[in-house]
């Protein structure tokens, strides 16, 4: 899940980016950057294409197995892998995420927030 957080909070701050820079005075309003939260996770959606890049492959060290997110390039079909990681986006944006904390971030265009968020995902990972 957390490598989930970081791919969605990276697509997020750069679609923002992105956003800003045709907006006048370079400023988004809230809306947009709900919107843009909203779209992430929908694979039909701009936003959400990173979804149709990725595959989720089995690794194997010694005696473990593993999921792992793999970009073998290109742009496929959502096809059940895409579905999954769009079900898991969206319970992340929904459970995981302090709404109110990223969009504020987004809105400033400030990594602070986020990373403080990556951290403390780190320590609930990591406890």
């Amino acid at each position: 899940m957390m490598i989930l957080f970081v791919k969605v909070v990276g697509v997020l701050f750069n679609e923002t980016a992105k956003a800003r820079i045709s907006a006048p005075y370079n400023k988004l309003e809230e809306i947009q950057i709900l919107e843009l939260m909203d779209s992430v996770c929908k694979d039909d959606e701009k936003p959400g294409e990173w979804l149709r890049r990725i595959d989720i492959a089995e690794k194997r060290e010694k005696d473990s197995r593993y999921l792992s997110l793999v970009y073998p390039g290109g742009l496929s079909k959502c096809e059940a892998e895409c579905a999954t990681l769009s079900a898991s986006c969206s319970k992340l944006l929904e459970d995981e995420i302090d709404r109110d904390e990223l969009s504020g971030a987004l809105w400033k265009g400030s990594l602070k927030l986020a990373d403080a968020q990556v951290d403390d995902k780190l320590t609930d990972i990591n406890c």
